[in-house]
């Protein structure tokens, strides 16, 4: 018994386990191609010129951000990096203006960040004047990006 996988356009469509003797079978079934491979899964491409399967690509974009402390005194100013990438980790090009809520343990706004986009990076500076427990609610960003969002970024502000 083999691994083979089973291909349309240059694209994995399944994987299947059988013996040689079953390619012909599978191959009057309409594969474009069947090759055998131990690693291969649904997604892969193949490069027909160098015989090789790859593994798919990430076609998605990711927004983050990131601050320069996760805890900080009361006033002391708080650096946000946001950053817009594709799966690959290069900056997508995205501009423009875009406001997240910062909120407390209640649920409600403690700060209402304004964040300015240039070449898919932006940087924002804040500070609180009370203690406390505070998230940057990544589900609020206005205008909704067309981007997956990480997940909710928590500080602790203390005395």
């Amino acid at each position: 018994m083999a691994r083979y996988a089973l291909l349309k356009n240059h694209i994995v469509v399944n994987v299947i386990e059988a013996d040689p003797d079953f390619l012909p079978t599978l191959q009057a079934q309409g594969w474009d191609n069947v090759i055998e491979s131990s690693v291969a899964g649904p997604g892969w491409s193949y490069d027909p010129n160098t015989g090789t399967l790859s593994p798919p690509t990430d076609t998605n974009t990711y927004l983050t951000i990131t601050l320069d402390k996760d805890v900080a005194k009361v006033g002391e100013n708080i650096t946000a990096i946001a950053e817009v990438r594709d799966g690959q980790g290069n900056l997508v090009d995205i501009n423009g203006v875009y406001h997240v809520r910062i909120i407390n343990p209640a649920g409600r706004t403690a700060k209402l960040l304004r964040v300015q986009f240039t070449g898919g990076r932006a940087q924002s500076e804040f500070s609180f004047n009370r203690a406390d427990f505070y998230t940057i609610d990544m589900s609020t960003i206005k205008p909704t990006p067309k981007a997956i969002l990480s997940s909710n970024v928590e500080l602790i502000v203390e005395e």
